[in-house]
């Protein structure tokens, strides 16, 4: 404590030195009055009072040059008149900076008013600014019968924390008659109950002055309830642009929550559209709507981050591509309740064909309850080759009246996605028509259940190239159709589980397929149908694979190539007449290797040929059908191969019926099948000696068969 009392002592000595060292200021200033050292501040920025504006037949005051203005009163606007006008006249530099602080006061239209504010210059730049000013509450723009701020020719627009509602006309209506620069600039502002749209931007001309580039941006606004788009933007121009909307909400609008257009009759022009963190609800139209019909070569940029659209009377989002280069990125976004799709970016909408995005990108968005499909999209013809790629990442789709995602693209990517309780389908995927291009569609982790109809739907039949199909860890369970059902696929799937579906686990038509440890059991229950079933097939492989529990056949595989190894195909067929482990018809080639068909309502194999030609080579080596309701292995139709190695015990029917010729039947074991152990045809087939209990332990041959 000393110590500290010491060192404070010095301090003050020493602040008590230096201070009596400082040099003092002139203690007896001059005679006279002391000269002002500074300017005024209206010297600085001279501010005209608009209340002391003279009006004229047209309004009620007029400002005839550029300048800062203020309101000290609030200005009623009678019939056929507007609040402030602006006039200038020949000579006047436009192009300067005015602006209109109403200083917490408002502007207030009677009826048959025109405009709120209205900026007036043809064919060049002018810069306006208004805002609010003090943040009283009643200050605003309201009543008027035309629209609240009225801009014409404007270069450059900003209007901040001002509030427009019930206006005749719309709440902000800016329009730049060929002007080569284009700014919109709005914050903070409230504009609502307008007869016409909320803001409303345009520049018709399709002829610019100059080239130059247009920039539209909405901060921390809302615009509700107008009897319009609630933000409205529609370019004719061939000018490049920059869109941004954020912190916005639109909603309960008679038209859209928000419509950007955009048409272009010259050369490509790069525009970009941003908006985030922005809802739009409950609008007698979309949501949102991004219209490119006419667009043409524009290159055009979409994205969309944190954007909610619900319960809107059509889409949440629509949107089109263009002829040029188009992309559309959405990320944490909600479509809920809408009265058609959720997110539509097919380019098809409200009756209108539109050109298509190359890419579009999905992540972290749901679409629920939806009258329409959750997620609808479409990508302009290309190929994995072509750049132009679909991704779907951690999105979810539910309880939608159409398909939960619903896809016309050559390159689908789904990551991580759900498509549950949908009416139509989960996943609902095409080709575009009539090329000859590769496809390529993958899932990855992603689940589609409880939907009315398919699970997963893929249907690549358009397409003349390869149709490139891999799912992996996907779930596809509880749909009121097949679980996944594919045409024309090339198709890998690994640890896929198909189960509980009402129609087959898993349809293909044409096509192949390669199954790895994958697991289809319990499907078919609402109409009879398969764990899997393959028709007109080039190539089908089942490693590992389970079949269990199926109405009818644990796998149906008629036509090509087959080949399973290390498989199961037990309990199918207790819902039908008669239901089988494996059944193969018209193959042309055939491996069966240690698979297990056992305890079936029907065959546990069954080999056979609907034309009643011969079929091709088969093998079956270290198989097992046990228990099942009828034979253990038939086989009718297959030329040449084996059958040895494999197991029979238990069956209703035969252990073996082989009828086919050309076989070598060696080293397999038949016993207590109610029928019989073995119905060989002889000659026609090798055939290991049959030995059975009293002969087995005096038997020497290595190529017998047991009877037990």
């Amino acid at each position: 404590m000393l110590g500290d009392s010491r060192r404070l002592m010095l301090s003050v000595t020493v602040l008590i030195v230096l201070a009596a060292q400082a040099p003092g200021g002139d203690l007896n200033p001059p005679v006279g009055q002391v000269a002002p050292t500074m300017k005024r501040l209206d010297a600085i920025e001279p501010r005209v009072c608009v209340n002391d504006l003279t009006g004229s037949q047209d309004a009620v005051h007029v400002i005839t040059g550029p300048g800062h203005y203020f309101l000290r009163a609030d200005v009623v606007a009678p019939a056929n008149k507007d609040a402030i006008k602006f006039e200038f006249g020949p000579g006047i530099p436009t192009t300067d900076l005015t602006m209109i602080d109403l200083n917490g006061f408002s502007l207030i239209g009677e009826p048959g008013s025109h405009h709120g504010v209205h900026f007036t210059a043809t064919f060049v730049n002018g810069r306006y600014v208004l805002r609010a000013g003090v943040p009283l509450r009643s200050s605003g723009i309201r009543g008027f019968g035309g629209d609240g701020v009225h801009a014409e020719g404007a270069g450059s627009l900003t209007v901040d924390g001002v509030v427009i509602d019930d206006c005749g006309g719309d709440g902000i209506d800016v329009s730049n008659e060929g002007a080569g620069k284009f700014k919109i600039d709005i914050q903070g502002c409230t504009v609502g109950s307008c007869i016409g749209d909320g803001i409303r931007a345009s520049a018709p001309t399709f002829t610019p002055i100059t080239p130059g580039s247009y920039v539209f941006q909405l901060r921390a606004s809302s615009f509700d309830g107008n009897g319009g788009h609630g933000v409205h933007l529609s370019l004719s121009q061939d000018n490049s642009c920059s869109v941004a909307l954020h912190d916005v909400r639109s909603d309960n609008n008679a038209g859209s929550g928000a419509r950007f257009s955009w048409r272009q009759v010259g050369g490509p022009v790069r525009c970009t559209c941003n908006v985030k963190s922005s809802s739009f609800s409950g609008n007698g139209v979309d949501g949102l709507t991004v219209d490119t019909f006419g667009a043409g070569l524009i290159d055009l940029d979409v994205d969309l981050d944190d954007v909610h659209a619900s319960d809107n009377v059509q889409c949440g989002i629509a949107a089109g591509g263009t002829q040029g280069r188009s992309r559309l990125g959405v990320a944490n976004g909600g479509v809920e309740r809408n009265g058609a799709d959720g997110l539509n970016a097919t380019g098809t909408f409200g009756g209108v064909v539109r050109d298509r995005f190359d890419n579009i990108r999905v992540q972290d968005s749901d679409a629920s309850a939806n009258g329409g499909h959750g997620f609808a999209a479409a990508l302009r013809a290309g190929g994995p080759d072509s750049g132009n790629n679909l991704n779907w990442n951690f999105c979810s789709a539910s309880g939608n009246g159409g398909n939960g995602f619903d896809v016309q693209a050559d390159v689908e990517e789904y990551r991580h996605c759900v498509a549950d309780s949908n009416g139509g389908d989960g996943f609902h995927c095409r080709s575009a028509v009539g090329l000859s291009r590769s496809v390529l569609k993958s899932f990855f982790e992603s689940s589609a259940t409880r939907n009315t109809n398919d699970g997963i739907d893929i249907d690549s039949a358009a397409t003349l190239g390869a149709k490139n199909i891999g799912l992996y860890l996907a779930e596809v369970t509880g749909n009121g159709g097949n679980g996944l059902r594919m045409i024309n696929a090339d198709a890998k799937l690994k640890r896929v589980a198909c189960s509980d579906n009402s129609g087959h686990g898993m349809h293909q038509t044409g096509g192949s397929f390669l199954l790895n440890e994958c697991e289809f059991d319990s499907n078919g229950f609402g109409g009879g149908g398969d764990g899997v079933s393959a028709e007109g097939i080039d190539n089908a492989d089942a490693h590992h694979t389970r079949c269990r529990g199926n109405a009818r056949h644990g796998m149906l595989v008629v036509e090509g190539d087959l080949r399973v190894e290390g498989s199961s195909f037990n309990g199918n067929g207790a819902a039908v007449a008669i239901g089988h482990g494996l059944l193969a018809r018209d193959l042309r080639d055939g491996s069966i290797d240690g698979v297990d068909a056992s305890r079936n309502g029907g065959m546990g194999f069954w080999f056979e040929s609907n034309s009643g030609l011969p079929c091709g080579t088969l093998r079956l080596n270290r198989c097992r059908a046990d228990g099942n309701l009828a034979d253990g292995f038939l086989v009718q139709c297959s030329s040449g191969g084996d059958v040895r190695e494999c197991t029979a015990t238990g069956n209703g029917g035969m252990g073996f019926v082989i009828s086919a010729l050309g076989h070598v039947v060696v080293r397999n074991t038949a016993a207590g099948n109610a029928m019989g152990g073995y119905s060989i045809a002889v000659p026609g087939n090798s055939v290991g000696p049959l030995v059975d209990e009293v002969g087995i332990a005096t038997n020497e041959s290595p190529h017998a068969n047991y009877v037990r």
